[in-house]
């Protein structure tokens, strides 16, 4: 099932003159039944919001007020709506409700199942403008170590590769403004097989650090705070101060030195 995949809020920002004396701040969605809220800070002489339009009509003039409500009652329930709020330039007013303007999210996963080193699941609910992430237990922390994009079928299977030892796995749904939802963990345990550690080198770092093999790796400071994570077989590291560091792979820690 597809949330109005066309329609969906977009923070733009714009920055834009208005009449060369002002900015404009534009929300898109669709009419869910409910108003927004704005916050419209005082400034020298008056207040931030010069004017309000819904979808190219002026519904508000000057605003003299820290709180006002945009009244969206006149269109009908799922009409698409593009709110411009044209403000002063040395002020932004903040729509305190931007989720008005989408959906309610019915999103959820319906079985995840990992068959050897391939992960598969199937969801309902999806909003195609979302993503999913493949994401990875290591060293504690969830990696994410694949994006993919939302086709809208609720039905998904990708390769993943795993370390020697135990593996865990969940899958990650993105919704457009930054909430994630969490499937099931799944395990899959690799025994050794004549495979040799990840080495690294060099221990003294000028600029770049390479490992054996391709595997998921977090770059600490010494206290343990993460600096960054990915997955390769080279760690960009000129941006690092001259100091000593931790490299966890594979789930042991291994110092190295900065230059």
């Amino acid at each position: 099932m597809k949330l109005f995949p066309t329609f969906f809020i977009q923070l733009l920002l714009l920055s834009l003159p208005v009449f060369g004396q002002g900015a404009e701040l534009v929300f898109a969605g669709i009419y869910t039944g409910r108003n927004l809220t704005v916050q419209n800070p005082a400034v020298s002489g008056g207040y931030c919001t010069n004017e309000v339009f819904v979808n190219n009509k002026r519904v508000l003039g000057y605003v003299a007020a820290s709180l006002y409500e945009i009244n969206l009652s006149f269109l009908k329930m799922n009409d698409s709506v593009t709110v411009v709020i044209s403000h002063k330039e040395n002020c932004t007013p903040k729509v305190l409700n931007p989720q008005a303007l989408r959906p309610s999210i019915n999103f959820r996963f319906i079985a995840v199942n990992l068959d050897g080193n391939v992960l598969k699941w199937t969801a309902q609910g999806e909003n195609t403008t979302d993503i999913y992430q493949v994401q990875q237990l290591v060293n504690g922390n969830w990696l994410s170590t694949q994006k993919l994009l939302v086709t809208g079928k609720g039905i998904y299977s990708t390769p993943v590769r795993h370390n020697v030892g135990l593996n865990r796995y969940r899958i990650a749904y993105k919704v457009t403004e930054g909430k994630y939802y969490y499937s099931e963990e799944k395990d899959f345990d690799l025994p050794p097989a004549n495979l040799a550690p990840v080495a690294f080198y060099p221990r003294n770092v000028s600029d770049k650090m390479f490992l054996s093999r391709e595997v998921p790796y977090q770059i600490l400071e010494i206290n343990g705070k993460l600096i960054k994570s990915g997955k390769g077989r080279e760690i960009m590291l000129s941006e690092l101060k001259t100091g000593t560091y931790l490299l966890a792979v594979e789930n042991r820690k291994e110092k190295f030195f900065k230059k």
